[in-house]
């Protein structure tokens, strides 16, 4: 008995989109006398012609085109299927719904190993960003050293040449009794004449000293380059709990808003507490085990905006040296002065980047904004 005899009344097209031609040509044929297309089952090779509404499925991973009986689907489920004539709505066959399965799951797992990509590259982005500071340092450093070759060597010439032209003549007269004879038979003064020789400094100990004295100074870079300075930070009066808040703070500050795993070497106050300290204190000093983390955690700061306000208002900054700090407050002052110096005073300059890379940028004002002071760089 046919489906129409049977009270079933086909779908216009049983195929839940389009194949035919863009299907598997294995399975495809078309008649070439009324061009009808016709399809092959792939499991239980019946012929299914589009004319006859013929109740088929294709198969959105292989193509491959199915009949009802080999589906292991319902009149009913099929009825509502085969309604859907959507992109969005895919069926595959058993073969590639095991595929299809797989993938979702690898997908998953990609999709839970996002965050710790993220962390690591934020890592990565942070050692790469403090080797770049380590080549700038150390080139800076052969810069230094050049230079002061250069001076000491050329001071040191300049004495040796002016001391080669001068000598110190000791003349001493003898008493009359004792007399010489000269060659012309007359009778002169005893005349000592000695000369001199300025003595030329040592070059070598002169580099040497110098060279001591930069060593020093990249020793106290490097043992810098393990810190980080803590503006802002509430200081307790009770001297007896001042240790334990602050590390219980530096503590909530790493592992819950920075989100980082590292190790604190040491902390401590920076200056002698006074009365008139206000109740923010003073700057709070942190010795980091791993150089590396510094740079980690300058590299997440932008975490703390959407932070409660105690968080926010803390300024993290590398330790450095008293000539560093010269510098970048001179340079926060020039930015100052350009901007007093902008006529509609709509736009601002500031400082922005890492030490030593830092320079000034011109940046539209906006609304109730601040510049930025010295504690920020």
């Amino acid at each position: 008995m046919s489906q129409e005899n049977r009270g079933i009344t086909p779908p216009k097209k049983g195929k839940l989109k389009k194949k035919g031609a863009g299907g598997n040509t294995g399975h495809v044929k078309t008649s070439n006398t009324d061009g009808t297309e016709e399809w092959i089952c792939k499991k239980c090779n019946t012929v299914l012609r589009d004319d006859e509404g013929c109740q088929a499925l294709t198969c959105d991973g292989c193509n491959n085109h199915l009949c009802l009986s080999c589906t292991s689907l319902t009149q009913q489920e099929f009825k509502a299927l085969s309604r859907l004539q959507r992109d969005d709505v895919c069926w595959f066959c058993t073969s590639c719904k095991e595929r299809v399965k797989q993938c979702f799951k690898g997908s998953n797992s990609c999709t839970a190993s996002v965050p710790n990509i993220v962390e690591k590259l934020d890592e990565i982005v942070g050692k790469i960003s403090l080797l770049e500071n380590k080549v700038d340092s150390m080139q800076q450093e052969q810069k230094t050293q050049a230079k002061l070759a250069v001076k000491v060597t050329e001071e040191v010439v300049d004495e040796d040449v002016q001391s080669k032209g001068e000598t110190v003549q000791t003349v001493t007269h003898e008493n009359d009794t004792n007399k010489v004879v000269g060659e012309d038979g007359n009778q002169g003064p005893w005349i000592t004449v000695t000369k001199h020789k300025a003595r030329t400094p040592d070059l070598a100990k002169i580099l040497k000293e110098a060279l001591v004295e930069q060593r020093k100074a990249v020793d106290e870079q490097e043992r810098r380059n393990h810190n980080l300075i803590i503006h802002n930070v509430d200081e307790t009066d009770r001297k007896d709990m001042r240790k334990k808040q602050d590390e219980e703070f530096v503590k909530d500050l790493f592992e819950n808003h920075l989100e980082v795993d590292v190790k604190v070497k040491e902390m401590y106050r920076l200056g002698k507490k006074t009365d008139n300290d206000s109740k923010r204190g003073r700057p709070l000093k942190i010795t980091l085990e791993n150089k590396e983390d510094r740079a980690v955690i300058l590299n997440r700061l932008y975490k703390l905006k959407g932070a409660e306000d105690q968080i926010r208002r803390i300024s993290v900054t590398a330790d450095f040296s008293r000539d560093e700090r010269e510098k970048i407050k001179a340079l926060v002052q020039e930015a100052k002065n350009r901007t007093q110096q902008e006529v509609k005073g709509d736009y601002i300059h500031v400082v922005r980047g890492t030490y030593p890379k830092l320079q000034i940028i011109r940046k539209k004002q906006r609304k109730n904004s601040n510049l930025v002071s010295e504690e920020e760089i």
